[in-house]
């Protein structure tokens, strides 16, 4: 708990919106939805804990999934989704959260 109190209020919406989001897939496509809420929790996880190369890998994410999303035709709500998720992870507090110098303070 006390990982999530430390997050910045960007990182705490970004988490909370795609944990919803893979809960509702799983009631959608269940059973193998629990394996999208597991990785999910796993990531929302290591995110809170203040990985570098995980919130990198975010990023990395949204922006490969961008055209592909284009390519496929897919509804304009996911431009939206992909949209959200960059704004929350590239926000100021969030960049400050995962900076060298705050991750070796909360470290040591």
């Amino acid at each position: 708990m006390e990982h999530w109190r430390r997050a910045p209020l960007s990182l705490r919406s970004y988490v909370a919106l795609n944990v919803t989001a893979s809960l509702v897939l799983a009631v959608l496509r269940f059973p193998v939805g629990l394996i999208g809420v597991s990785i999910a929790l796993l990531f929302a996880y290591i995110l809170l804990r203040q990985s570098r190369i995980a919130w990198f890998l975010a990023i990395a994410s949204q922006v490969i999934a961008a055209p592909t999303y284009i390519t496929g035709h897919y509804p304009w709500i996911y431009f939206v989704w992909i949209g959200v998720d960059l704004i929350l992870l590239l926000a100021p507090e969030t960049r400050r959260f995962f900076s060298r110098e705050s991750a070796e303070a909360t470290a040591g």
